[in-house]
Parts: C-alpha cells; structure tokens; sequence
C-alpha cells in the first residue's frame, strides 16, 4: 500500500486503485477506518480526490467487489495517509546591515490562499515592516538582535495558523575609513 504525505489543504495526489481480474461493474467503499477530512471516493471509479482539511496520521481499508455472477470476487487493501499541518517554510532570516535596504519573502508550505502574514511577539529593527502578504522589509535604523515571532493564518475551514520564531542580527556598516584601511593592509 502506498503511504502518501500531503500538506493541509492541498488537493490530494491524484490517486485510483485498480481491480485486476474483476468481472463486470465494480463497486468501492472505505471498509475501515476513514478517510482524512476533506477526501471522498469514488465508488464506481476508486478514485480518491479531494482538498484535505486537518492534519494527522489517518488508516483506512479500501474494498473493491465486482458483478460476477455466481461468484462475486473482493479484495481490499489498508493505506496510511498523512496529512501534514500547514508551516512557514523560512527556518531563519539572513542578517542585515544598518541603512542598507533588507527584503525577506515569508512563504507557507499547505494552507489555503490567501495567507495573512503578522509580528505575533517581540519586534522587527526599526525601519523593517512585515506586509500582510508575507513580505518583510525596509532599512534598519539601529544595529543590534532582533527576535520576533511571525504568524501566518490561512483561509482554510477550519482555519490554519502557523508560527515560527526569528531573529534578525543587524550589523553596522563599515565605515569609509575602516574599509581604507582594510585595503590598506
């Protein structure tokens, strides 16, 4: 059985099972456990389609029986299927340098657009703003380490909110007169 990965709300890989050797019309139907929310099967077809809408780890036996007459052949087959939760695909945020202008993209991985991007905890470097969609950036003011925790909220039903916690450092730019005096040397 395949063991397929999906991120929250996403459309789920394209997928149907096949019945070899069955005779006439077939018939499917999810004989245990349940498909993850959001995913439906076809039972002419087997085919399984759908958005998913919450994460977990989720079991279920697909059964297939056929129209021979007189014996009616079945089979059935047990899949896991995991369904991620959604999550902001940055671990980290490139250091920046005092009035130089700093760009940042924040992106999710799952979710359902449109995303809406917020500063839940701490605080950017003053000059730094964070756009609803995502996008951080400006000229930092001051020199120093800036931790801040980025939220990101989808429009999902239910909804799904991702965080993530990061720290900026902000250096000071060289100076003219350092920089001579490094070629200097």
């Amino acid at each position: 059985p395949i063991t397929p990965v999906t991120a929250v709300q996403t459309n789920f890989p394209a997928f149907a099972e096949k019945a070899t050797g069955a005779k006439g019309a077939t018939h499917w139907s999810v004989s245990a456990g349940q498909l993850p929310p959001g995913l439906k099967l076809t039972a002419t077809t087997g085919g399984i389609s759908g958005v998913t809408t919450i994460p977990g780890n989720y079991s279920f036996t697909i059964s297939v029986y056929d129209s021979a007459t007189p014996t009616v052949h079945t089979a059935s087959t047990t899949y896991y299927v995991t369904v991620t939760p959604m999550t902001i695909v940055q671990t980290s945020a490139p250091a920046g340098t005092v009035n130089k202008s700093y760009s940042l993209k924040f992106t999710v991985s799952g979710g359902k657009a449109a995303v809406v991007y917020t500063i839940s905890s701490g605080a950017l470097p003053t000059g730094l703003k964070l756009s609803t969609a995502g996008q951080l950036r400006g000229t930092a003011k001051a020199a120093g380490s800036f931790t801040f925790t980025v939220t990101a909220t989808d429009k999902g039903v239910p909804v799904n909110v991702a965080t993530r916690s990061f720290t900026i450092v902000v250096n000071l730019r060289p100076s003219t007169f350092s920089q001579l005096l490094h070629r200097a040397g």
